[in-house]
Parts: structure tokens; sequence; C-alpha cells
């Protein structure tokens, strides 16, 4: 065995992560569900040597939904990449895209995010002033979403 085992907060916001966005219909969900999300290496996920989560890496994968307010209980990511090719001026149908519809506020307690990359997910919403939170975050990439408003200050 290769590091902890994940916490069972962690663990229940992955399964809420698995099925707000239709899990069983993702394209690739190796080990999802099964046993640890560290140990058992489920696809996309990353954990340090404690068991912790600390990225989750998701391209053009079919995900579909909603990120479920439980994200917030994965204290330690730094890391929350879902996007899909950013080649879609070229009108290529994409049967595996990822589509998230709305921006959940819960993002705003990830206090140990670095990285965001939520891309060409037809996301909708706003960005309050706890997004001022992620005092960590030194990259964000929203492109071609549905967001509305300015960045707050």
């Amino acid at each position: 065995m290769c590091g902890a085992a994940t916490s069972s907060a962690e663990k229940q916001a992955l399964v809420d992560f698995y099925t707000a966005t239709d899990g069983p219909n993702w394209r690739y969900k190796t080990n999802w569900l099964t046993g640890d999300p560290c140990i058992n290496l489920w696809y996309g996920i990353m954990c340090n040597k404690y068991g912790q989560v600390i990225s989750i890496h998701i391209f053009e994968n079919r995900l579909t939904g909603t990120i479920p307010d439980s994200i917030s209980n994965l204290v330690y990511l730094q890391t929350f990449d879902i996007f899909n090719d950013q080649r879609m001026y070229e009108g290529v149908v994409k049967i595996n895209r990822n589509t998230i519809s709305a921006w959940n506020p819960k993002l705003n307690e990830l206090h140990f995010l670095e990285e965001l990359n939520f891309v060409y997910l037809d996301m909708s919403g706003t960005l309050d002033s706890t997004f001022c939170n992620l005092a960590r975050l030194r990259v964000i990439n929203l492109t071609n979403n549905k967001m509305s408003g300015a960045l707050p200050n």
C-alpha cells in the first residue's frame, strides 16, 4: 500500500461529485467507487502520501451536471481541472464533452486551491466576494463559459 487512506469526508465528496456529474456515463471511471480513492487510484484523482486529495484532473470525460456542495470537504485540494478541447470552433462534435451547469460558491472554500481550470464547460454563474477567500489561487481559467459579472476585488 502506498500512502494512507482518504478521510471519509473527502471520499464522500468524491462520491457526491461522481453522482452529481453522471458518473455511470463517464468515458473513463477506472476504480471509481472501488475501495479508497487514493489507494485504489481513482481515475483523475491525485493524493499526497497522507491520503489527502490534492488534485482532480478530468479531460473530455462526459461529466454532466453540477459540482456538489460537499466539494468543500476536499480541504487539501490544490488543483481542480475539468475541461474540454479548445477546438470547438472547428465544428467537431464532441461526444465526450464535459458540461458543468453552474459555478458552486462552495468552491470558494477550497483554501489550498492554487490552480482552477474549468474550460469550455458552458458553466453559468457569478463569482461573489467569497471568491477572494482563495488566497493561494495563482492560476484561474474559466474560458468559454457563461459566467457573468466581473472578478471580485
